[in-house]
């Protein structure tokens, strides 16, 4: 155990790791915050006057959380050459809607307002976040 300083990517570092991190990954954790309780307090007012939109804004609500979990699920998208995590994750949060938008399509012939609202939304913040995080556009080697 060393008393000595060393300076790393995630702080200064006095025999304890601490881990301070940058703005952009604050401000994607403050994205998931405020998306996350708008849907959630959408559908809580919509929930008596439009219970299809409120079940639906549930879901995309939680939905918009989830993506740390697909970050971790990195073992079946790199098999196919798709390497980066970032991408990885947020292929297999796309795929969750499938079924979703597929059960819309069969018993309604249309996708729920809900969803061509909040999931182009979904994307552009995703989009944003790989900007601000430098992940995205991908720099020519």
């Amino acid at each position: 155990f060393s008393s000595r300083r060393r300076h790393t990517r995630y702080g200064t570092v006095t025999g304890v790791q601490t881990c301070a991190l940058p703005i952009s990954a604050f401000l994607l954790q403050l994205k998931r915050i405020i998306f996350f309780g708008g849907c959630v307090g959408l559908a809580l007012y919509l929930r008596n006057t439009h219970p299809e939109s409120h079940k639906r804004l549930m879901f995309i609500g939680t939905f918009a959380i989830l993506d740390a979990a697909f970050f971790r699920m990195n073992w079946f998208l790199p098999r196919l050459g798709i390497e980066h995590n970032f991408t990885v994750g947020h292929l297999y949060q796309l795929l969750l809607l499938v079924p979703m938008l597929a059960y819309d399509m069969i018993k309604f012939g249309r996708i729920h307002r809900v969803y061509l609202i909040c999931i182009p939304l979904i994307i552009a913040m995703e989009a944003l976040a790989a900007v601000a995080l430098g992940i995205w556009p991908d720099k020519p080697a």
